[in-house]
């Protein structure tokens, strides 16, 4: 049975990372797409390290429950991030696991509360990858989760006490966030739709550009061309099939003098 060495193993796996790393950041991958690349190259080395820290340093089992299936979304989107057609599907399930995460770190405080900060993390994180269309949805159910575990109306003991002044400061913070970054998503999409129109009309004009380039065979006759299919046509109507040129006919003051010279006065200009 066929075995690969070492070396031709190497070989394979680097052919096959090249070829992910090209399908995802050749020109014609959706921007989208590179935004979740960076965002799942940041996430998984942080998740990963989280996870460790919480697991046997903090020992919070709870936190890194929720910690392990978004690593493990990352890591599996990642790989199917050049082969999958699926990309709306991909960006949804890890929104939805990231955001639950966040949302439990709200709940439950930790670290005198310091935990809340991470939440700005996420409209900075799903507006350009899922877009300002769908993502204030998104935003805004986060928003008024982290509100409902403000006000905690079943008086859960597992709830963080945040104080009053502690909340309307975050939810006034966080809006603004969500607010600034829901903008900037707004005139990148503009650009993009601009620049994208720009460009269609531009190779609409290139390609109703023709211009005449390299040799012409020339009758030294006639004066006839021949073209590309070896026939030989008259001057004009080569220019005028290769170009935007057209043909307008009149006389040189020479040939004017040649062929009427009874109508040609002694300055060589017709009467």
């Amino acid at each position: 049975m066929f075995k690969l060495s070492d070396g031709n193993l190497k070989m394979v796996l680097f052919k096959k990372i090249i070829s992910f790393l090209v399908a995802v950041f050749s020109p014609a991958a959706d921007i989208r797409k590179n935004q979740f690349l960076i965002f799942a190259l940041t996430g998984i080395p942080l998740m990963l390290t989280f996870g460790l820290v919480s697991f046997f340093v903090s020992q919070d089992y709870w936190q890194t429950a929720f910690i392990v299936p978004i690593l493990l979304s990352l890591i599996i989107s990642l790989f199917r991030l050049g082969r999958t057609s699926h990309l709306l599907r991909l960006f949804r399930v890890n929104t939805f696991l990231f955001g639950s995460l966040l949302l439990f770190m709200l709940t439950t405080g930790g670290e005198d509360g310091s935990k809340i900060h991470w939440m700005y993390v996420y409209p900075l994180s799903i507006y350009f990858i899922l877009g300002k269309e769908e993502s204030q949805y998104w935003n805004a159910t986060i928003l008024l989760s982290a509100l409902i575990v403000f006000i905690d109306p079943l008086n859960l003991p597992f709830v963080y006490p945040y104080t009053g002044v502690t909340a309307m400061r975050f939810l006034i913070s966080y809006l603004s966030v969500s607010l600034v970054t829901h903008w900037f998503e707004y005139y990148r999409e503009k650009y993009k739709t601009r620049l994208i129109k720009q460009t269609e009309e531009l190779q609409r004009a290139l390609a109703a550009v023709k211009t005449l380039s390299g040799y012409l065979p020339v009758c030294a006759s006639c004066k006839k061309v021949r073209d590309d299919d070896g026939a030989w046509i008259d001057l004009e109507i080569y220019v005028e099939s290769h170009s935007e040129a057209e043909i307008s006919h009149g006389l040189c003051e020479e040939c004017a003098h040649n062929l009427y010279p009874t109508l040609i006065d002694e300055a060589g200009r017709g009467r």
